[in-house]
């Protein structure tokens, strides 16, 4: 199965619906979000337009969690995940910066964890011009150690002041011979 189904509501469509949030944490969406800021091929209207968000204070930060099930010990799998800035999303500014929303998964071994940062690209050359945020993609690729994990977002090491969406929760199969 290439979506096995180990994460519940991975792009927030149900708001906030299976995970446990604590903190400086929230359900938010931003229309367009999905279709042209991440340019994400849109099955419905309004996919990838929701997200939680984050937000960084002096006296806090948010976590958010979701037990994730269904693993055989010892296979191979991969994360991914998208996040972007809440401020650039609305001022429609490029701002690239590695964004500070860490994860934890727990019951599994990390192998490769690997954060791109968007570069828009037109006829081949990199363009910044100030129409579309930064989106940041986090690719990790685990073993799991026990049938069931525990996947953890926190933004304890943000700036204060930032406010970071996350949305397109993804676990899939890795295959490493293709």
């Amino acid at each position: 199965q290439y979506h096995p189904g180990h994460v519940r509501n991975p792009d927030f469509l149900n708001k906030l619906e299976f995970w446990q949030a604590t903190g400086q944490v929230r359900y938010d969406s931003f229309a367009t979000y999905g279709s042209v800021m991440q340019r994400r091929s849109q099955a419905f209207a309004g996919l990838g337009d929701s997200f939680a968000l984050f937000s960084r204070t002096a006296e806090g930060y948010g976590e958010l969690r979701q037990t994730l099930k269904g693993f055989t010990p010892g296979k191979t799998d991969t994360l991914s995940y998208l996040t972007c800035d809440r401020e650039a999303m609305e001022s429609n500014r490029y701002k690239e910066k590695a964004y500070r929303l860490d994860f934890e998964l727990k019951g599994a071994k990390i192998k490769r964890n690997t954060l791109f940062t968007d570069p828009r690209f037109s006829k081949g050359k990199r363009v910044k011009d100030g129409k579309h945020p930064c989106i940041n993609q986090r690719f990790v690729v685990f073993t799991a150690e026990k049938p069931e994990l525990e996947l953890i977002f926190h933004n304890k090491a943000a700036e204060p002041g930032e406010k970071i969406a996350l949305n397109h929760v993804s676990v899939r199969p890795f295959f490493d011979n293709i």
